[in-house]
């Protein structure tokens, strides 16, 4: 893809789609918002293409990762470096564990920008979890 001054991208429901593909979108640097929900095949293979686009994506503001399954506290962590994420919606990610959200309650990224963050859905997070943010 080569739209030089794409803004969202909407790759919802995507369930064939793997972490190879995100590579390709790290030419992307003008994505303020991109949807990734449901997509199962992107996080469990912990390839390290997911790593290298959310180290590039320095306008990113609006990210869902929504419903899916393996998303974990290490994807959650990347997170750090998008210093303009402005909302994130990890509704239905059950590989995410207390722990993991209340690090990344505490962590810079958070504090600075985040205005909305979706936890809904999560089976593994409790009470504590809301205690640290």
């Amino acid at each position: 893809l080569r739209f030089p001054i794409l803004r969202a991208l909407d790759l919802s429901g995507c369930s064939h789609m793997t972490g190879a593909w995100l590579r390709d979108l790290e030419h992307h640097t003008t994505i303020t918002r991109l949807n990734l929900e449901r997509c199962p095949r992107l996080f469990p293979q912990r390839e390290s293409n997911y790593w290298i686009y959310i180290s590039s994506a320095e306008q990113l503001q609006h990210l869902s990762v929504a419903d899916n399954p393996h998303f974990s506290d290490e994807d959650l962590g990347l997170t750090y470096e998008l210093e303009n994420l402005r909302s994130l919606s990890l509704r239905g990610c059950r590989g995410l564990t207390t722990e993991g959200v209340m690090v990344f309650g505490q962590g810079p990224a958070f504090a600075r920008h985040l205005t909305s963050l979706d936890l809904s859905q999560l089976d593994r997070i409790q009470d504590a979890c809301l205690a640290g943010l």
